[in-house]
């Protein structure tokens, strides 16, 4: 009977074919896991990243607008830096914020977590409030004379204690949290990127375990011509079942034969030769050592095509995120470093300045601060307070005046230098085996507000790296802020001696005011009744004489309602006539005429006669009196024409 089923050729035909369908599942599955990994990688560098920068950016700013509205707030009025810090402060609100708050509402919309999204919004709905609370803070001081305010000043300090203390620290507190969470995200993206890698490992070892299997069927199925060879290719894959790496000498022997077994041996050969320089350069990823060469198989080789890709990318962020811990830890212990020793300023340079050194693995150092002649009569210069290995005889009193020299020149300009072209005898660094040049020296100015308040010069005989310039940049910034509180602070202090002072002054001028106020008071009742005594006089006079007002060209000006009644001359009438026009006797007129403008007065009986044309007899009494800057003449009639006709009969 003919046997039913499939033939050997047919079952090694079947077998090749499971084990290229096999292989195929498996690249899909490596090309699969290695592109997932790669866009769990972009969306590290894309996202991730980028998103921590823009909170940590964030914090920095809500700092900056912090130390800026602090500074505004208690400079003293004639600060040079006052209106600097109070545009810088504005400028951060107008400009700096919107910026930094678009470019994080744009990364926020690829997060995945919602929550953090809010956190985001609330962080933002805080900075805006506390950027609020700090415009106050800025309309509050408009002038000069609000900075002398008590009650301003007193309301600003309940302002800063109560909401933007307060605020600020809130808002960097949810800035860390947030900071934190992305932490977290980015390290369970690694551990995902490394778990994917390991089942990648697993899968090809699960591949090698098919193969074994497949080797086995086809071991029964040939002839006894290949059963040995292929028992011995068995061997190599039973040890590679077993997670071991056989030697390729092993099957060096049948793969130089020219048939089908030949090329299962050369497979198998290259298959255990590729799998060690895999499996070697997964250890050396999973130890983190970048370094390690690999070839992949061919050019077309999509597995190691693509480990080397992760192992680049991978060496890339690993370089990236030890620079950053590296700078993050070095900003904590400086910032550590001002706190404990901004008492002392010399004390803190010291510190500083042996710590910098050490951290960049430098060889020396100097720190140089502004020194500034309170009277004004001395040009500032900078002075060399600490060092670290320095060769300081260069600079023993001696004083660096802005543009003397490279650090001079930093001082001026304000910008950081940094050069490896050094020249010579320059500065030099002493070890045990005698003096060299340094290759390389960073001079970066203490800048904050755009004062610069000192000089931190650096040499080295290596290299400063961008990472490391930008590390002592931001070191520099920090301690610029700290030489400004301390400033701010001895200014502070200062005013508020001479506030306590003025307020004492104030007082004793208080006292000496009221003793003054009463005397005004006793001397306006005075005044107050002499005036109601000479107006009752002058209602007497007006009332029963005749008044006349004259210029000096004895022109009547003004006249009472007596007069127009006595004269029988309208007012409008009297007003422009000469008095020589009244005057009976040209002579008594002359006499009259004479003595006030010596500036006498003049008494005397005359004739006087009415617009009717009868003739009137009063006694005249005439004097000077003073209108503003004019000088006129009032003359006062008094009828005495009945009493000379009593007299007569």
């Amino acid at each position: 009977m003919k046997r039913k089923g499939l033939t050997i050729r047919g079952k090694i035909l079947l077998g090749f074919v499971l084990e290229v369908l096999i292989f195929a599942v498996y690249g899909v599955y490596g090309i699969v896991t290695v592109q997932n990994n790669a866009v769990k990688i972009d969306e590290w560098n894309r996202v991730i990243d980028p998103s921590l920068d823009a909170i940590k950016d964030l914090k920095l700013l809500v700092v900056n607008s912090q130390r800026l509205t602090f500074s505004f707030i208690y400079s003293p009025p004639q600060a040079p830096t006052l209106e600097e810090d109070k545009q810088a402060l504005q400028n951060l609100h107008e400009q700096e914020y919107p910026q930094l708050k678009e470019r994080i509402s744009t990364l926020t919309g690829f997060w995945k977590d919602s929550t953090q999204v809010e956190q985001m919004e609330n962080a933002f709905q805080r900075v805006e409030a506390l950027m609020a609370d700090q415009k106050v803070a800025l309309s509050t001081f408009r002038t000069v004379d609000d900075r002398n305010d008590f009650l301003k000043i007193s309301n600003l300090n309940q302002l800063v204690e109560d909401k933007l203390l307060p605020a600020t620290s809130v808002i960097l507190g949810d800035l860390d949290k947030i900071e934190q969470a992305k932490k977290q995200e980015k390290e369970i993206y690694h551990d995902d990127v490394v778990e994917a890698f390991q089942n990648l490992k697993l899968q090809t070892i699960l591949l090698v375990l098919f193969i074994t299997f497949v080797g086995l069927i086809l071991a029964w199925l040939v002839t006894n011509d290949i059963v040995l060879p292929i028992e011995k290719i068995n061997a190599v894959i039973a040890r590679l079942s077993r997670g071991e790496l056989p030697e390729e000498s092993e099957i060096d022997t049948i793969s130089k034969r020219s048939d089908e077994v030949g090329e299962i041996a050369r497979s198998v050969y290259n298959l255990v030769s590729g799998l060690r320089s895999v499996a070697a350069f997964a250890e050396s990823i999973g130890r983190k050592e970048y370094d390690v060469p690999f070839k992949p198989l061919s050019e077309n080789d999509v597995l190691g095509n693509a480990l080397i890709n992760m192992r680049d990318n991978l060496a890339k962020m690993t370089t990236l995120e030890t620079r950053q811990n590296w700078a993050n830890r070095g900003l904590a212990e400086f910032s550590r470093i001002l706190r404990e020793s901004s008492d002392d300023v010399e004390h803190m340079a010291d510190v500083v300045i042996s710590e910098l050194v050490t951290y960049l693995k430098a060889n020396q150092g100097g720190f140089f601060i502004v020194r500034e002649d309170e009277g004004g009569e001395e040009e500032p210069y900078l002075e060399l307070v600490a060092c670290y290995a320095w060769d300081k005889k260069r600079f023993l009193e001696k004083k660096i005046y802005k543009g003397e020299g490279l650090t001079g020149q930093v001082w001026q300009e304000g910008e950081m230098l940094y050069l490896e072209d050094v020249p010579d005898d320059y500065v030099m660094i002493t070890s045990g085996l005698g003096k060299a040049n340094p290759n390389s020296i960073l001079i970066v100015p203490l800048k904050a507000a755009d004062v610069v308040y000192g000089v931190i010069e650096l040499a080295s005989f290596d290299k400063f790296e961008d990472y490391q310039r930008e590390f002592v940049e931001k070191v520099a910034e920090s301690i610029a802020a700290t030489l400004a509180m301390l400033k701010n602070t001895e200014q502070t202090q200062r005013l508020l001696e001479e506030s306590k002072m003025l307020a004492e002054r104030m007082a004793a001028q208080e006292e000496q005011t009221r003793q003054y106020i009463e005397e005004m008071q006793a001397t306006q009742e005075e005044l107050a009744q002499r005036q109601l005594l000479a107006e009752s006089k002058e209602r007497v006079i007006y009332s029963n004489a005749i008044v006349l007002h004259v210029n000096k060209r004895f022109q009547i000006t003004q006249a009472n309602e007596l007069a127009s009644q006595v004269l029988y001359y309208a007012p409008e009438e009297l007003k422009g006539m000469t008095l020589n026009e009244l005057f009976a006797s040209e002579a008594k007129y002359e006499e009259m005429r004479m003595q006030l403008s010596r500036g006498q007065s003049w008494r005397g009986i005359v004739t006087i006669r009415a617009k009717s044309g009868d003739e009137l007899w009063v006694k005249i009494l005439a004097g000077t009196i003073q209108n503003g800057e004019s000088t006129e003449y009032m003359i006062v009639l008094d009828d005495i024409n009945e009493a000379r006709l009593l007299h007569v009969n």
